[in-house]
């Protein structure tokens, strides 16, 4: 009788840990930057605090714009701009930026970054997980949605990290 009130225990047990683990996995959100094409063939996960870096299609310009996850929101903090032209924006304020470029302080707050990839555009994703490709990894003319998302832990082993070089 001992032996099979001990086998029950252990059984509540285990359907207990795994009630947990299912819960935790379901329920237990965090905070994500999520990169996907609107068909969902490809998506992946960006650091919260990342660069887009392209060169502009008119004045042939590196371009790069520095963002942030801020809660739902993505901030463009800054951007870093070879030389002015056309549809250069210039309502920032000054700031220090890398040698042969002009820097803009922008704080503007987005809800979600729409991005067409070109070969022509060179684009590419920094972050602290290193340099993301997107425009060697991704067919020319491919839109991208760069948005911040809430993503549970069987989400986050779903959408992996874009792979960086």
């Amino acid at each position: 009788m001992k032996r099979h009130f001990t086998a029950t225990i252990a059984r509540c047990v285990v359907i207990v840990a795994c009630f947990f683990v299912v819960a935790v996995g379901v329920f237990w959100r965090t905070p994500a930057v999520v990169l996907r094409t609107p068909n969902d063939e490809f998506h992946c996960r960006l650091a919260h605090d990342f660069s887009l870096k392209w060169r502009h299609s008119v004045e042939k310009q590196l371009w790069q714009e520095n963002y942030t996850q801020q809660g739902d929101k993505l901030l463009l903090t800054s951007t870093y701009i070879q030389s002015f032209g056309a549809g250069t924006p210039s309502t920032g304020t000054p700031i220090s930026a890398p040698q042969g470029y002009t820097g803009q302080r922008v704080d503007l707050a987005l809800d979600v970054l729409n991005w067409v990839v070109s070969d022509n555009m060179a684009g590419e994703i920094i972050s602290a997980d290193g340099r993301f490709a997107i425009a060697k990894k991704l067919p020319d003319y491919t839109e991208v949605q760069i948005k911040p998302a809430t993503l549970n832990a069987w989400q986050r082993l779903w959408i992996a990290p874009c792979p960086a070089e």
